[in-house]
């Protein structure tokens, strides 16, 4: 048998705290998923650039990979001038795809002065 306690937990409605709590998490996750990329967007269009320019882009000045709480992904880490982070989760196969892609994108630059591709100096 139940006790009182019990039924009227299950009873009740929810209060108005767990309310607000699952609509504060339900912000954050609209925030951290759907809305981001559309907010970036919307504000590096904002940037003017000459008409045969590429798109205004963000400009961090390091990044890091670590891993994520979720197995299949990794969390690749973007920090800007004034020391922000910008966490970006990506699922393994887009990782490997990142990580080739750079390769080949510095691969292309040419060699700042005083650099060799490997030689022995």
């Amino acid at each position: 048998m139940q006790s009182p306690i019990s039924r009227l937990e299950r009873d009740s409605p929810p209060s108005t705290s767990d309310i607000e709590a699952e609509r504060k998490e339900a912000v954050a996750e609209a925030i951290s998923t759907d809305l981001a990329p559309a907010s970036a967007i919307a504000v590096l269009a904002k940037a003017e650039t000459p008409p045969d320019a590429l798109d205004a882009a963000l400009k961090p000045v390091a990044a890091g990979v670590t891993g994520a709480d979720d197995d299949t992904k990794v969390r690749v880490q973007l920090m800007f001038p004034d020391g922000s982070l910008l966490p970006v989760e990506l699922d393994r196969d887009a990782g490997e795809a990142l990580a080739a892609g750079l390769t080949e994108a510095l691969s292309e630059l040419p060699q700042r002065s005083g650099e060799t591709s490997g030689e022995a100096q």
